[in-house]
């Protein structure tokens, strides 16, 4: 039995840029900062990891205040579905929905996401996307800033709604970036690499993923 961890962005689908719009609104709103988005890549990236480099490069003073912090995410998911509704650039990537629809009846694979959405900006996404059904459970930027940790909330939920242990080798991690590739690696996991959207196959496995695809029409046969 193996557990896949599916990232969201990138590797599910692209909100278009819902997500940095919804975090420049909410960072204009709670701390007057303009343009705060311009310029930051969140690729890869933990949402609260995103809001840091936003204070490191905007508002250094406001570095390590929770609360803060706390605002400027309860103010992004305030906006959030509503700019997923009006995101013209909203998309699953290729072959997502065959693809979980063909693991979801397999008894040999149980699914879960791991991603650095905070828990309900994730579910929002999962929701415009109508993937929500395939993952039951999962971990998220809002159990833990890094990825490593995140990936291991992951796996203790999935263990508990499954009502089975899953040992590190049968946990695949399924990502777009190499950020995706490191967070697995160091959690002990087996990094598999999409190379659908930002980052092509070669540039991942060169990241260390031990497997990589061009798009997920190929993940059920790299299983078999």
């Amino acid at each position: 039995m193996r557990l896949l961890l599916f990232d969201i962005d990138g590797t599910l689908l692209l909100s278009g840029g819902a997500g940095s719009r919804a975090l420049a609104r909410a960072f204009l709103e709670v701390c007057g900062i303009e343009g705060a988005m311009e310029g930051v890549s969140c690729a890869g990236m933990t949402d609260p990891l995103i809001v840091e480099t936003v204070f490191t490069r905007r508002a250094p003073h406001l570095l390590g205040d929770p609360g803060v912090e706390a605002r400027v995410i309860e103010a992004y998911l305030a906006v959030m579905a509503e700019e997923l509704a009006a995101s013209p650039g909203f998309r699953l990537m290729p072959h997502v929905r065959p693809c979980l629809e063909a693991l979801s009846v397999r008894p040999d694979v149980s699914l879960a996401v791991g991603t650095g959405n905070v828990h309900r900006g994730a579910a929002l996404k999962l929701d415009r996307g109508g993937l929500a059904r395939y993952f039951p459970v999962g971990g998220y930027g809002s159990d833990h800033r890094l990825r490593s940790g995140l990936l291991a909330a992951a796996r203790l939920r999935a263990e508990a709604h499954y009502r089975r242990s899953f040992p590190p080798e049968s946990i695949w991690v399924v990502g777009d970036t190499p950020q995706d590739v490191a967070g697995a690696l160091d959690a002990g996991f087996v990094p598999v690499g999409v190379g659908a959207h930002a980052w092509d196959a070669a540039s991942l496995r060169d990241a260390g993923a031990r497997h990589v695809l061009d798009d997920l029409s190929g993940l059920c046969a790299l299983l078999d």
